[in-house]
């Protein structure tokens, strides 16, 4: 079978239009594939620096909780000893009524000092319990950080493998390069 001039031009002009198609189709999926590169390599170095802050925060945070306990438990056992204290004033405030039980202006003045010491001892009782309750949720807090703490470094080789997983996807994008070093 013999081609005409014409055909054998329009069948070279197919052809050229054919692999000039096919060249920008490779250029776009070079371009495509090297934008999600550069989107999961950005992704995922945010990631890594999100949790490394995290990770920071909660050292920093499990750090202070635990002398934030510890000034706690001061304060709970100088409020003990503040109690104990004005428990042995009521007692000398009862002495001392019992004993100036003869002046009738004193006697009404202790009365009230002594009623004001007894609401005083018994709000330094509610707030060593306060405190104390505190105590215990911040306690509670340290364990549930450190838990927390715990959860990040498990999520850590999760992200090596992230990481991983990342490269070898990225692979046959890297075969490309080879085809088309453009």
């Amino acid at each position: 079978m013999v081609f005409s001039e014409q055909q054998v031009e329009a069948t070279r002009r197919a052809i050229a239009d054919f692999k000039r198609a096919m060249e920008l189709r490779g250029d776009l999926n070079l371009r495509v594939a090297r934008r999600v590169t550069a989107i999961l390599r950005t992704g995922m170095f945010s990631f890594a620096v999100i949790t490394v802050i995290m990770v920071g925060m909660l050292i920093a945070f499990t750090s202070s909780v635990k002398d934030m306990i510890v000034v706690m438990d001061t304060m709970r056992v100088q409020f003990s000893s503040m109690a104990d204290n004005m428990r042995v004033m009521r007692e000398v405030i009862a002495r001392m009524d019992r004993d100036m039980a003869t002046l009738p202006v004193v006697t009404a003045e202790l009365n009230t000092m002594r009623e004001h010491v007894s609401r005083m001892n018994g709000e330094l009782a509610a707030m060593t319990q306060k405190v104390a309750a505190v105590e215990g949720n911040l306690q509670v807090i340290t364990t549930n950080v450190g838990q927390l703490n715990d959860s990040f470094r498990q999520v850590e080789p999760a992200l090596a493998d992230i990481g991983r997983n990342v490269n070898q996807a990225s692979g046959p994008v890297k075969n490309l390069n080879s085809f088309m070093p453009w």
